[in-house]
């Protein structure tokens, strides 16, 4: 009969107890890889890659916010894109640099929201949208509309 299954057993919690002293001193020294990161600390070999997530790509700009106050930003080096929704400064950025080849100095992003719309007693949504703008660095400039 196994009775004692449900009994505790001894053990120790000091690692170092039962151990030479020259085994004691070296442990003391030695670092442990306590990193989160599984890959560091490992060769080549065993690391296997993982895929970056998913970008906008191009789809981060949509088009150039054609208006009237656009077109008096752009004489001061400042451009208004329409852009994804999920787009973010970073995405922006890079995105107009390599799409013009330019150098961005900044980006301001504004979300327009959806507005409601009635014809009689029908009720819509006019879509919201995102939009840009990016200032470029002096003397860059962006030909968007062929004068």
């Amino acid at each position: 009969m196994a009775l004692n299954i449900f009994k505790k057993e001894n053990k120790s919690k000091n690692p170092l107890v039962g151990r030479s002293g020259a085994d004691v001193a070296l442990n003391i020294f030695k670092k442990e890889n306590k990193s989160k990161n599984p890959l560091v600390g490992r060769s080549g070999a065993d690391v296997t890659m993982v895929p970056a997530a998913p970008s906008l790509g191009r789809s981060v700009l949509v088009a150039p916010h054609v208006t009237e106050k656009a077109a008096r930003l752009e004489s001061v080096g400042q451009y208004v894109f329409r852009v994804h929704p999920a787009a973010n400064q970073i995405q922006i950025r890079q995105a107009v640099e390599t799409a013009y080849q330019v150098k961005v100095a900044g980006v301001q992003v504004v979300k327009i929201p959806a507005k409601t719309r009635r014809l009689g007693k029908h009720v819509g949504l006019k879509a919201g949208y995102k939009k840009a703008i990016v200032s470029l660095r002096p003397g860059d400039k962006i030909q968007l509309i062929a004068k």
